[in-house]
């Protein structure tokens, strides 16, 4: 694993406690250029760990398999995994089309570089609210409600921008969800999750999910892999498709051809021997929730440490902070983890426990009502 930032001393050692991160080699590179790419490249070690990888069957595997990678991929002549998979299906028009081919339900969706004014009032008479978004987008970064006649006349602006949009019936939201596939042990696993997300943009998810609706998504998510795995064989690597179910009706809203923060997590519980597929009792909620950024990783740990809150690193029942790097953003990312229905009542203790310290919680009180 190559970074180019040094992970906190005492998450590394709690990661360390879990048998299968013992193996795991890091690299933190001291120079940081403009992305981690680039940092490799201007690597004074490039050269010998270009001939040392070489010699062995390394695949290149990323957060986002972009056309950096791909490069990257070329300089070290080594196979980088899920590269056309990613740049033919990161789009909303991408998308549509396979959606089209899958015969599934689509919200609305009006392309807006592509159509004059007269079709985007048309739009907006029609549906009165809808959302504007990027049709390249990450975890819904700029994603924009248009609920009024002057939004909907700067559209003209957002066309001038350069960067495409892409204008959508904001539907009811009875539920949302999303799909992961988890591609381990040289096969996919599909998890269906509920994702949380305020003012559009994701900041966690609770898994399992039990609605209704389950067996068709799941019965959805085989069809979906099937006809991937027709097109690209073994050029794929793990990724989710989110989705609202609304009236009763399953939408596919947004296809991220890549590796999800919520894979991430699901990796790191698996790893730490939480057996999904058997257990029927697990139950995981992971949220991100905003703090003050003065606060260190030290810090919230000393704290946690001191509640009586059980340690999931330790008890395969309780809380941690995972992700350190986002803490001095504001951010910090939690997952409560329980087989006897104990997660929100961990997450609440978390944040009365905070607040007892000075440490005020945004979200958290909103996502687990």
């Amino acid at each position: 694993v190559i970074l180019d930032y040094e992970i906190e001393p005492g998450y590394l050692r709690k990661l360390r406690r879990i048998t299968a991160y013992k193996s795991v080699k890091l690299i933190f590179l001291k120079k940081k250029y403009s992305d981690l790419v680039e940092s490799i490249l201007k690597w004074d070690k490039f050269d010998l760990f270009k001939k040392i990888v070489k010699e062995k069957d390394y695949i290149i595997r990323a957060y986002i398999p972009d056309e950096r990678i791909q490069l990257l991929s070329q300089r070290l002549k080594l196979k980088a995994c899920g590269v056309s998979f990613y740049e033919e299906n990161r789009s909303q028009l991408n998308l549509m089309k396979f959606l089209d081919v899958m015969r599934l339900a689509k919200i609305e969706t009006l392309f807006l570089n592509s159509s004059n004014r007269e079709a985007v009032m048309d739009f907006f008479e029609k549906n009165k609210s809808i959302l504007c978004k990027p049709n390249f987008s990450i975890g819904g970064k700029g994603i924009r409600e248009i609920s009024n006649i002057t939004e909907v006349e700067q559209f003209n602006k957002l066309k001038e921008s350069g960067i495409e949009y892409v204008l959508q019936r904001k539907v009811k939201i009875d539920f949302e969800g999303s799909i992961q596939f988890l591609f381990e042990d040289g096969k996919f696993h599909i998890y269906v999750c509920k994702t949380y997300n305020l003012n559009n943009s994701y900041i966690g998810f609770s898994y399992p999910c039990k609605i209704e609706e389950l067996d068709q998504i799941k019965m959805d998510a085989e069809n979906m892999l099937a006809l991937f795995m027709q097109k690209y064989k073994n050029d794929m690597d793990s990724f989710g498709i989110d989705f609202i179910i609304s009236d009763d009706k399953i939408f596919y809203h947004d296809l991220n051809a890549r590796k999800t923060s919520v894979l991430y997590v699901l990796t790191l519980l698996k790893r730490a021997n939480f057996n999904f597929e058997e257990c029927q009792n697990f139950k995981t909620i992971c949220l991100y929730l905003g703090i003050e950024k003065n606060k260190s990783y030290n810090e919230l740990q000393a704290i946690l440490e001191m509640s009586d809150i059980p340690n999931l690193t330790e008890n395969r029942e309780g809380v941690m902070f995972i992700n350190p790097g986002t803490i001095n953003i504001g951010i910090v990312q939690v997952v409560s983890v329980s087989y006897l229905n104990r997660e929100k009542e961990y997450l609440e203790k978390l944040q009365r426990q905070l607040e007892e310290k000075g440490i005020e919680c945004q979200w958290l009180s909103i996502m687990i009502q």
